[in-house]
């Protein structure tokens, strides 16, 4: 996946796991749009590319991605600079980076 992909981040209004998404995609000045869905009445759509009908979801050229820290490790993977502190912690073998957003 490249640079210049399209990159559609899925959420609830109001959802705090996003928020981390969000701050990691503003912070390294991706483009990306962001479409909010009703949580009580997911559209069929939603249904097809999160089966479990969890946010966030982002979607790379229309291949979704899972689970907030799995979406910031592609975010720091293929959009320089790479966080320093969640490349520390993945050479420590400590789990994710969580708050590595700070270190950009």
């Amino acid at each position: 996946m490249s640079q210049s992909a399209k990159l559609e981040l899925v959420s609830f209004k109001v959802c705090p796991f996003v928020q981390r998404s969000v701050i990691a995609l503003n912070a390294k000045g991706i483009a990306y749009t962001l479409t909010h869905i009703n949580p009580h009445e997911p559209p069929d759509w939603f249904k097809a590319i999160s089966p479990l009908g969890k946010v966030p979801v982002l979607l790379v050229d229309g291949t979704p991605l899972f689970e907030s820290a799995v979406i910031l490790e592609y975010v720091d993977e293929v959009y320089p600079p790479r966080c320093t502190r969640l490349s520390l912690w993945k050479k420590r073998g400590i789990g994710h980076g969580s708050s590595f957003v700070l270190s950009c």
